[in-house]
C-alpha cells in the first residue's frame, strides 16, 4: 500500500467518524419526543390537592392562600423533656464530642523543640535595627504611648490638649477651692 492510498483512506475515515456526533443529534430529536411521551402515558397521575373547607374562592386577579388542612398536627411533634415534668432536662447525660481527629495529639499539652534544618523557621528579618532607634524625648505622645498612657488631647487621656496647657474646666478645678465637709 502506498503512502498516498493510506493517506487519502486516514482522511477519508476521518471524515465519517466526524459526521457521527451529527448523526446521533438527529437521533436525540425523534428519542425526546418519544422519551416524553413515555411519561405522560406511564407517569401516576398527582393527587389532587385537599383544600380547607374555609378556603374562599378567588375573585378577579386576586391570590388567595390557603394552606393544606392536617388530619393530625401532632404527628410531627416530639414531646420535650420540659414537658414530661421531672428533672430530667438539668441532667447532662451525652459526653463531649471528641474534635481531635487523624493527626491531632491527644494527651497533656506541650512544647515542640525544632531541630535545626528539618521544618524550622527561619530567624525573623528585621527590616529596621530597632537598637539605633533614638529614645522617645520626654512628655512626647511617643514617651506617653512606651509608659502605657494615652497620647495628649486624645480622649482617653484625661483631658490634657496637645499643648499641655490644661483646660478651662481643668483650670477652673484648680482654682477652686475645695467644698467644705459642713455644707
Amino acid at each position: 500500500m502506498s503512502i498516498r492510498s493510506a493517506f487519502v483512506i486516514t482522511i477519508c475515515g476521518g471524515a465519517a467518524l466526524a459526521g457521527t456526533p451529527a448523526a446521533a443529534q438527529d437521533r436525540e430529536d425523534v428519542v425526546g419526543p418519544v422519551l416524553e411521551e413515555a411519561r405522560r402515558a406511564y407517569a401516576a397521575p398527582e393527587p389532587e390537592r385537599e383544600l380547607p373547607a374555609d378556603c374562599p374562592e378567588s375573585a378577579d386577579n386576586e391570590i388567595v392562600v390557603c394552606a393544606p388542612v392536617e388530619q393530625n398536627p401532632d404527628q410531627y411533634r416530639v414531646q420535650s423533656r420540659l414537658e414530661r415534668g421531672d428533672e430530667s432536662h438539668l441532667e447532662w447525660t451525652g459526653q463531649a464530642p471528641d474534635v481531635s481527629g487523624p493527626g491531632i495529639f491527644k494527651g497533656p499539652a506541650t512544647v515542640s523543640g525544632c531541630i535545626k534544618g528539618i521544618n524550622c523557621p527561619p530567624p525573623p528579618a528585621y527590616i529596621i535595627d530597632f537598637s539605633e532607634l533614638p529614645e522617645a524625648p520626654p512628655g512626647s505622645d511617643a514617651d506617653r504611648i512606651a509608659r502605657g498612657l494615652a497620647p495628649r488631647g486624645s480622649a482617653y487621656d484625661g483631658g490634657t490638649p496637645a499643648d499641655g496647657q490644661p483646660s478651662d474646666e481643668q483650670a477652673q478645678a484648680q482654682e477652686a477651692p475645695p467644698p467644705s465637709p459642713e455644707g
